[in-house]
């Protein structure tokens, strides 16, 4: 079949033996992509040069292949559906998570002991660890280029929508849960460079604290939970850390989604994640045990929705399948009964794509 001819078909892998123009072309060991359209249909050309380029036959390279596919093949795969429903319920259970979480913070900062009675725990890096305060701002940078970072890959995914709403139900599950940990046991303020606001006065009428609390909780989440911004002046959120759920959230989602071929991303995103916790204990920021129970609670939440999400028989409750008995099993299924298997580490921006030829062709 000549390589300019186009099929109609979804795949197909054709030969550039006699087609290929050297003038045109150039390959530099790397592969080529290029689109073409043909009617109304948008084809994906991937030019891959063989492995003895330097050899031609008759003036032309041999062996070389191109796989062409329709637009359409990037957009709808059966195996993955979009279900964007359940996208905008994954985002309500996120919305809830940190609003449970902020109201938490609010109720323990009521609770925190005074620091002029109750020093900071024992803790092995407080104790041993000359405190660095402008690392608990570096640890806030950290946050914010993860946050970028980890909408990039969400952005940029093949299949988007999927990995949007696991993100979504992944980080609900960790905010309740954190809402819980830090209220059932209030630790003692582990530094005293911080700003706390005035506890709420008892004096206060029901509806005048849920007004105050609510004027607190909405603070929060304009700051995002960073100090850095100012805003927060709850103090007692201990028990785990935020910043290293968000942290080790990037750096998995790079281990995940990106192709390992791209090593220095995967270096950067676990160096990352590390510096950001260190620089966290360093600043006494938080006590030692916040951060082992965050990176623990985040790594392994993670590990378990991905190896129940990538294989079809860990999705059906059964009696050979103890961890279905987890509580969030049900919600699991919800999202990912229509999932079939891992998904791949594909990437497209096709809607650019479409508005780039539409405005080359004016």
């Amino acid at each position: 079949m000549p390589a300019n001819s186009f099929s109609n078909g979804g795949y197909e892998k054709v030969s550039l033996l006699d087609e290929f123009d050297e003038n045109e072309n150039c390959f530099n060991n790397t592969s080529v992509t290029e689109t073409k359209t043909n009617g109304n249909h948008t084809y994906n050309f991937e030019f891959s040069q063989p492995a003895d380029f330097g050899v031609t036959k008759n003036g032309h390279i041999p062996d070389t292949k191109v796989e062409m596919y329709p637009e359409k093949f990037f957009e709808d795969d059966p195996k993955f559906p979009k279900e964007k429903r359940k996208l905008l319920f994954a985002f309500l259970a996120m919305v809830g998570g940190f609003i449970i979480n902020d109201v938490s913070i609010v109720l323990t900062h009521q609770k925190v002991p005074d620091k002029q009675l109750h020093p900071p725990l024992p803790d092995i890096m407080l104790d041993n660890v000359t405190k660095v305060r402008w690392l608990n701002d570096v640890a806030d940078i950290l946050v914010i280029l993860s946050i970028l970072l980890s909408v990039s890959i969400v952005a940029l995914h093949r299949h988007r929508w999927i990995l949007c709403r696991r993100v979504f139900l992944l980080l609900a599950m960790l905010y309740s849960f954190r809402s819980v940990t830090m209220y059932v046991t209030v630790l003692p303020l582990a530094n005293d460079h911080v700003y706390c606001s005035p506890k709420m006065s008892e004096s206060l009428s029901i509806g005048q604290k849920i007004l105050t609390i609510a004027e607190e909780v909405l603070k929060l989440l304009q700051s995002g939970g960073l100090p850095i911004t100012g805003k927060k002046t709850m103090c007692g959120d201990y028990i785990y850390s935020g910043h290293t759920i968000i942290l080790m959230m990037a750096n998995l989602l790079v281990s995940e989604y990106i192709p390992k071929r791209y090593n220095l991303l995967h270096w950067m995103s676990w160096i990352t994640a590390w510096i950001g916790m260190i620089c966290l204990l360093v600043s006494h920021g938080h006590y030692t045990i916040d951060v082992i129970v965050g990176y623990y609670t985040t790594t392994r939440l993670f590990w378990i929705y991905h190896t129940f999400s990538n294989h079809t028989d860990l999705k059906i409750r059964s009696s050979a399948n103890s961890l279905s008995n987890i509580w969030w099993f049900r919600a699991f299924q919800y999202f990912e009964v229509n999932v079939s298997g891992k998904l791949p580490k594909e990437y497209s921006i096709s809607r650019l794509r479409r508005r780039i030829q539409t405005f080359s062709s004016r």
